[in-house]
């Protein structure tokens, strides 16, 4: 499987955090309304990482299959 990185941007990456309710979970500074894009980027940074942590657990094939689940309208 091969994927264009370019077709994901952090918004995406966040949006799949909010579906998984990740926010809940990393705690991030949000002392200003200024720091918000900050957050976003921290969440985003998250779940990139926990699908590098799938892949280095499972192997290609389960992060493969878990990026298709949540992102396979966007690869279209």
């Amino acid at each position: 499987m091969k994927y264009a990185e370019s077709k994901l941007s952090f918004l995406d990456f966040y949006e799949v955090c909010e579906f998984l309710n990740l926010n809940k979970f990393v705690k991030t500074s949000t002392s200003s309304t200024n720091n918000n894009n900050i957050e976003t980027k921290i969440i985003s940074d998250a779940c990139e990482a926990i699908i590098g942590a799938i892949f280095l657990d499972q192997g290609i094939k389960v992060a493969g299959q878990f990026i298709l689940d949540l992102w396979s309208s966007e690869l279209k």
